[in-house]
């Protein structure tokens, strides 16, 4: 039996939130760069197939938890960040996210729609 397209959607949206998560988990990051960090995160992956759109937002907070003081600069992990993307295949649209609960980084799919293509 072959997959939906919402399988194939779904499947797409969990190798891009795998991707990120794995790709960009421990490069340095400092208070000077969460911005640029956050934006060359989503261009990377909205880069893939079927991606059309990507938000990332870094906390903060949790990065001044994590900060080296003496270097002043920390590793970005899964914690600090909050994460939506939009996958769309033929008619589906896939919005999948990540976030933290209860200390852990979670991936999940937040909505699945049909929309016609015209």
């Amino acid at each position: 039996m072959k997959p939906t397209e919402t399988e194939i959607a779904c499947f797409e949206s969990g190798v891009k939130l795998g991707s990120l998560y794995h790709q960009f988990s421990g490069v340095p990051i400092s208070l000077d760069n969460i911005k640029n960090l956050s934006s060359a995160i989503e261009k990377s992956i909205e880069n893939q197939p079927y991606c059309t759109n990507v938000s990332v937002e870094i906390s903060e907070e949790e990065v001044k938890k994590s900060m080296n003081e003496d270097f002043e600069y920390a590793e970005l992990k899964g914690n600090m960040m909050t994460v939506r993307i939009e996958i769309r295949y033929k008619d589906t649209e896939v919005v999948s996210k990540m976030r933290v609960e209860k200390g852990y980084p979670l991936m999940f799919v937040e909505s699945v729609e049909m929309k016609r293509m015209d």
